[in-house]
């Protein structure tokens, strides 16, 4: 097959050529490309499905390609991981409207077949836990019967911890940014501390001492439970309401996800200073409790950290085996370290999606034969991240696809949606369904174990 050269086809989104583009996705001499070949001057609008059409013909500035194909080799079918699992926020976006018109549009479209979002036991959900061993699935219930409907299936993060749990009070969102700060930063404690306004009702567990550590503007807590009898009775609870809600053959598809990259948590922890190890023990029993079949695994740290160790420290303390082993990456992370996995690769602005690659695989391999799932990945982080709306992500997943998908179970690409709010809310506020004062609850007992 011969590939002729159409470099002056321009998107009309993304203001790239397709040239471009497909340098991108295949590099040059096996490595990243020189995307200072081709200019991204402006043609006549084209028809989108035209430009699908035209894409394999844009593959270098001035050269024809030759690529041989035997045809008689047979072949395996291509499963398509890299449709399991989408990104998305945190847990009480999933009740908003939009967000639902976009989950639609982007399983209709794009075949996405599952999500996973922070927070589904944060105290901005119902609250969940309004005393230990009483729980309020409202909220929760509400999301996955919307996935469920659409043919969607959770990745369930057992985040966060509920303040009645954490024994601490929750003083709700934050309102808005800090004057004249944007970004992560901006939510690191308190709202009323870092010069934000404080959070809006309602304050839930009022007598206890205020939490004393939260994340991003949504506040969640990322404290160990006071008692870990309780989170152990809360996540048995909730699968099992989830097992009685839709059965047991629908909810063996899921994979429940113990945290979120350590978030307030030290790894591994000892019995004297519980850590991971300890939420993950108390976690995997409450599954497998519910039925030995499903699934849970960890420990969802970022950046590929403590993966083998994870897998030693379950073998050495006997907790129970994980189904799968779980972790982020980012290829602008710029990881350095002295295995295959963290191997030193350039960062930001400059990374090398051979190397990315590379890393991923390392790590598949490092706790093999139990299977990987990549439950974070994109073209880079974080937040104004400039590739997020260029060329350069489309090329970045067609490049992924091709290198992990034989590697990995699932790759959750972060996030489906600008239904997003890590940095804090838009100054122009958005219609949303929440609204607390007005929450439904239907109280659910648990019994005792």
């Amino acid at each position: 097959m011969v590939v002729d050269l159409q470099p002056t086809l321009v998107d009309p989104v993304l203001g790239e050529s397709f040239a471009e583009i497909w340098i991108k996705i295949l590099g040059a001499n096996g490595g990243p490309a020189p995307m200072s070949l081709l200019p991204a001057s402006a043609v006549a609008p084209i028809p989108r499905m035209a430009l699908l059409l035209l894409l394999p013909a844009a593959v270098a500035a001035a050269a024809v390609v030759d690529v041989a194909v035997d045809a008689s080799g047979g072949g395996e079918p291509l499963v398509h991981k890299w449709k399991r699992s989408f990104g998305s926020g945190h847990a009480s976006l999933t009740l908003r409207d939009d967000w639902r018109a976009q989950a639609t549009q982007a399983a209709d479209e794009l075949g996405m077949a599952g999500v996973r979002y922070h927070g589904m036991f944060g105290d901005d959900m119902g609250p969940v836990v309004s005393a230990p061993g009483v729980y309020n699935f409202t909220q929760i219930e509400s999301t996955w019967d919307f996935l469920h409907g659409a043919k969607i299936k959770p990745v369930v993060e057992l985040s966060f911890m509920p303040a009645v749990l954490a024994n601490c009070a929750w003083h709700g969102h934050c309102i808005k940014n800090p004057v004249g700060c944007q970004g992560y930063a901006c939510w690191r404690g308190d709202c009323k501390t870092v010069g934000g306004t404080p959070g809006f009702p309602p304050v839930v567990n009022p007598s206890a001492p205020a939490c004393h550590a939260k994340e991003f503007h949504y506040q969640g807590i990322k404290q160990l439970p006071a008692v870990m009898e309780d989170w152990y009775q809360l996540v048995r609870a909730t699968v099992a309401h989830a097992v009685q809600r839709y059965g047991l053959a629908e909810v063996q598809t899921w994979s429940f996800e113990v945290w979120n990259e350590l978030w307030g948590i030290d790894f591994p922890g000892t019995a004297e200073k519980p850590g991971y190890m300890q939420l993950y023990n108390a976690s995997a029993r409450a599954v497998k409790d519910v039925d030995p079949s499903l699934k849970v695994g960890g420990p969802a740290t970022a950046g590929l950290d403590n993966l083998p160790a994870f897998v030693a420290a379950c073998a050495s303390l006997g907790l129970p085996k994980p189904d799968f082993v779980s972790s982020h990456h980012y290829p602008s992370d710029g990881k350095s370290g002295p295995t295959p996995m963290q191997q030193a690769c350039p960062s930001k602005q400059g990374w090398d999606p051979n190397c990315w690659h590379t890393q991923v695989k390392a790590a598949a391999a490092s706790v093999a034969p139990l299977p990987f799932l990549l439950t974070e990945y994109n073209v880079g982080c974080c937040l104004g991240y400039p590739q997020h709306e260029t060329a350069a992500a489309a090329a970045f997943v067609f490049r992924a696809v091709g290198e992990l998908n034989d590697f990995v179970e699932m790759y959750s690409y972060w996030t489906f949606s600008d239904v997003f709010e890590e940095g804090g809310l838009p100054e122009v506020s958005p219609s949303c369904c929440i609204q607390y004062p007005q929450f439904a609850h239907t109280t659910h007992t648990a019994h005792t174990h």
